[in-house]
C-alpha cells in the first residue's frame, strides 16, 4: 500500500531498498553517537537486512523522488504476562533536510493504519527514538495521545 501525502510517498521498505535503508540507518547511528569502538559494520548491515526480513517488523520509508529520506521501525511485541500485541515504535529517523514534525507525523499515521489493520491498539515508544528538539518531540507525542508510562534507567559497567 502506498500513501501519497504532500508529494511524499510513504511505503514499506522492501529488500530492493536495503542499500538506501542501511545508508540512512548508518547516519542515524552516527548522529545518535551509538558507533562506539566496538561498532561492527558487517554485523550492523546484517541486522539491518534482518529488520527488513522479519515478519514481526514493519519498516516504512519516507521517499521523495525515489530517494529514501526517512524511515520508521515498528515491531510487534507482547509482554510476558499478556498475549495482547503491542506495537513498539523503535526508531524514527529522517535526514537533516526532512527532520520536521510533519514528516514524523506522516510516518506515524502510516504505522497507526497498519497496526489498526492487525487489531493492535497499544503503542510504546521512547524519546530517544526521535531526533527532534525536546519540546517538539514531547508536544508531538502528547498530541498523538502518548503519556509517560515509565522511566527507563540505564547503567553501564566499565
Amino acid at each position: 500500500m502506498i500513501d501519497i501525502k504532500k508529494g511524499n510517498i510513504i511505503k514499506k521498505i522492501e529488500m530492493e531498498d536495503a542499500t538506501q535503508f542501511i545508508d540512512l540507518a548508518m547516519k542515524a547511528v552516527y548522529e545518535r553517537g551509538l558507533n562506539d569502538i566496538d561498532f561492527d559494520k558487517p554485523m550492523f548491515y546484517a541486522r539491518c537486512r534482518s529488520i527488513l526480513a522479519r515478519a514481526a517488523n514493519h519498516t516504512i520509508g519516507l521517499f521523495v523522488d525515489d530517494e529514501l529520506v526517512g524511515f520508521s521501525i515498528a515491531q510487534i511485541t507482547t509482554q510476558p504476562w499478556s498475549t495482547e500485541k503491542i506495537c513498539y515504535l523503535n526508531l524514527m529517523h529522517t535526514d537533516t533536510q526532512h527532520r520536521h514534525e510533519t514528516y514524523y507525523q506522516l510516518m506515524l499515521d502510516s504505522i497507526y493504519t497498519w497496526a489498526k489493520g492487525l487489531g493492535i491498539t497499544r503503542f510504546h515508544t521512547s524519546t530517544v527514538a526521535y531526533l527532534l528538539p525536546e519540546q517538539t518531540r514531547t508536544n508531538m507525542l502528547i498530541k498523538n495521545g502518548y503519556r509517560e508510562a515509565d522511566i527507563i534507567w540505564e547503567k553501564k559497567i566499565d
